[in-house]
């Protein structure tokens, strides 16, 4: 195993290094420095020999990161952020350490944010040979870059996703590009991610993660969360290629058997099949696939209304992971269900002892005839655990409290993707005989149907549309008469 490599960051041969990925990685930033850092040019050396003094004795501590929203496409913003110099070159002397190491981890179907092969750039000991000063031209600052260049491997990504469907006869593509990725970013799972592919270098890793911890927004009552890490800088992006390596392992168990074919560009996942029918057979998963495809499959046309069976029987699979039966579960949302399949869905409640999947089972008795579900409701409402009387209670405050109803609404229709979850959030509000309420559930209703994905959630949102025309027009009827 390669050795502790802490003190090599605290070399200024190591930050010299790391500056020149800086030079190149700045010219992207979403913040420029209206210097272009020549004020800390002018006296590098003795800035980087105190960077290094304060890196080693531990008195190093990361700044704050200057923020903006950066439009993404129409009305829509993302965040965007600029590193402080020191902080931007310990992060890239730390990339620069760590990347040989566990760039191993990533399999051929990775695209984006490989390392280099040796032969592509100069051995750092050779960088700076004969040369008078630490930054270098810009044509030998491209031949030091860790990373390949995006626009160097996006054609290769595409190039292959093309040979995949039209050489190899793999004509079934389920595409995921993940919302708020980065915003979204686990710091417990990433530092996992980290030290379980390099156990030797948990100082340097130790460092990453206490600076990825400082630049977390905080509240509004100034706790940081513990997710989230800053857009706009090649070291976040390789840090979200890693982050996904474990999905990359489960998907890896479905190529080798020959069901899929997968590619992976950061974020942007694409799954090729032959016969999506085969994901579905008995034994064919394992739960963490389940866990994974399930979210992505209901995006897409290759569920359908005779899959409802198999996925009752995905619930029903004890040996499965408690999440990846509830992602089986809550898929049913998308279907209309019959008398028969709400019973069964009963027995497997009072059989069930994970309190998620009893909230998924929960959501499905939103869609139920009116006796079915306040039957179910009212013989499991003096349940103990507090996980189901927090559902219940976001499904009371849906159904009862305008006041808080309407500015989740908000919230869910703008940032929930998934039409399952949020098909949750609007029969529980089609509970409520709040006109106001009732209008919101129709507009969300009426635009995820025309943006849906699939015909299956397409079909699910009408339904909801419908339900809200008919209640509102009960409604108004009623107020006219009195």
């Amino acid at each position: 195993m390669p050795k502790d490599r802490f003190q090599e960051l605290c070399k200024t041969e190591t930050l010299k290094i790391a500056i020149n990925y800086v030079f190149d990685d700045q010219k992207d930033d979403f913040i420029p420095d209206v210097f272009r850092h020549q004020d800390y040019l002018f006296n590098l050396e003795e800035n980087l020999r105190r960077l290094a003094r304060n890196l080693a004795n531990g008195t190093y501590r990361p700044r704050p990161l200057r923020e903006i929203d950066v439009p993404k496409s129409g009305l829509s913003v993302r965040p965007g952020s600029s590193l402080d110099i020191e902080d931007h070159i310990v992060s890239f002397g730390i990339a620069y350490l760590l990347a040989p190491i566990l760039d191993r981890q990533l399999p051929p179907n990775v695209f984006h944010f490989r390392v280099r092969k040796k032969g592509d750039r100069p051995h750092a000991s050779q960088l700076f040979e004969n040369e008078h000063r630490s930054l270098l031209k810009r044509a030998k600052r491209k031949q030091l870059q860790i990373f390949d260049e995006w626009y160097e491997v996006w054609p290769d990504f595409m190039g292959e996703a093309q040979t995949l469907y039209g050489k190899e006869g793999f004509t079934f593509l389920v595409e995921s590009d993940i919302t708020a990725y980065f915003e979204n970013i686990s710091h417990p799972l990433l530092a996992d991610v980290l030290r379980q592919h390099a156990p030797q270098q948990l100082p340097l890793i130790n460092l990453q993660m206490e600076m990825v911890s400082a630049w977390a927004t905080p509240s509004l009552w100034g706790v940081r969360p513990h997710r989230g890490i800053p857009q706009g800088n090649e070291v976040s992006s390789w840090l979200g290629t890693l982050f996904l390596v474990q999905m990359d392992v489960e998907l890896l168990k479905l190529q080798r058997r020959g069901l899929i074919k997968f590619l992976r560009y950061v974020d942007d996942l694409k799954v090729f099949t032959k016969d999506y029918k085969a994901l579905f057979g008995d034994g064919e998963l394992f739960d963490t696939q389940y866990l994974y495809l399930v979210p992505l499959l209901r995006q897409t046309e290759a569920l359908a209304h005779n899959d409802r069976p198999k996925l009752l029987a995905l619930g029903r699979r004890k040996e499965l992971h408690w999440a990846a039966r509830a992602e089986a579960i809550i898929t049913l949302m998308l279907f209309p269900l019959e008398e028969a399949h709400y019973k069964r869905l009963r027995l497997l409640y009072e059989q069930e002892s994970s309190t998620y999947v009893k909230k998924a089972i929960l959501a499905l008795y939103l869609k139920a005839p009116f006796a079915t579900k306040q039957s179910v409701m009212k013989a499991t409402i003096t349940e103990p655990e507090e996980e189901t009387n927090r559902f219940r209670k976001f499904l009371w405050a849906l159904a009862n409290s305008p006041e808080h109803a309407k500015p989740s609404l908000k919230i869910i229709g703008n940032r929930e993707k998934d039409p399952a979850r949020l098909l949750v959030s609007l029969h529980g509000a089609l509970q409520s005989s709040d006109l106001n309420v009732l209008r919101q559930v129709r507009q969300i209703a009426q635009t995820d149907a025309k943006q849906a994905t699939s015909a299956a959630s397409r079909q699910a949102f009408e339904q909801v549309l419908q339900h809200a025309d008919s209640k509102l027009a009960n409604l108004t009827k009623g107020k006219a008469k009195s």
